[in-house]
């Protein structure tokens, strides 16, 4: 499963419709903290995250820290059309892909399959 969010609903939907017609199963939502309970109550069923990076109530950045807490090896696409140092800091750790908004759906699905399958065995599990 692949959990994503960010705070505009429509891109949440348009990833869904995406990456679902590419045969990955998605959960998303529009609240940082809401996904972080779901992957908390989740993660090892969850191969990726996708989220924004400016989202009101917690960014990308936060989230991260959050999502590594609860499993280290989580693998991130980081989703953004803001590029600031920390977006750049966040980008070069490991298991995190960069994808810039607007973004093509191909490259999307693309990111998202590559870094799936990068994904050594048995390190989904901290």
């Amino acid at each position: 499963t692949i959990l994503a969010v960010d705070d505009d609903a429509a891109i949440v939907s348009l990833i869904q419709m995406t990456l679902e017609g590419a045969g990955f199963p998605v959960r998303g939502t529009t609240d940082p903290h809401q996904a972080l309970g779901l992957y908390r109550d989740n993660w090892p069923k969850i191969a990726l995250v996708i989220t924004d990076f400016r989202m009101p109530g917690m960014q990308g950045d936060r989230l991260c820290e959050h999502l590594r807490a609860i499993n280290p090896n989580v693998n991130v696409v980081l989703i953004t059309s803001w590029i600031s140092s920390e977006v750049v800091e966040l980008a070069r750790q490991p298991r995190v892909d960069l994808v810039l908004k607007p973004f093509d759906l191909r490259e999307l699905v693309q990111r998202v399959s590559a870094r799936i399958q990068s994904q050594p065995r048995g390190t989904s599990t901290p």
